[in-house]
């Protein structure tokens, strides 16, 4: 999973296969899988147009969602990659 911590588009990729019940084919969010999920993990949203790396017009609730997201992902998933714009 791809992840975008930040407006400078400095990004994590995740190596979320140890939660493939959780990101695999039949998943709950396998749509998220192989993409940059930021917006609509800051938007708790599942909808295909959310799934981007667009933080653009995000609320700073939803900034701060998104940060939360980050932190559970760390503790959990180790960082496989660093993306740069």
């Amino acid at each position: 999973m791809k992840w975008f911590n930040d407006q400078k588009g400095v990004g994590r990729v995740y190596d979320v296969s140890t939660g493939k019940s959780f990101y695999g084919p039949s998943g709950p969010y396998a749509m998220f899988a192989v993409k940059d999920a930021s917006r609509a993990l800051a938007k708790m949203s599942k909808n295909d147009d959310d799934i981007s790396p667009s933080l653009d017009d995000l609320s700073d609730k939803e900034i701060g969602v998104l940060n939360d997201w980050e932190n559970k992902f760390q503790a959990k998933y180790p960082v496989v990659a660093r993306v740069l714009n």
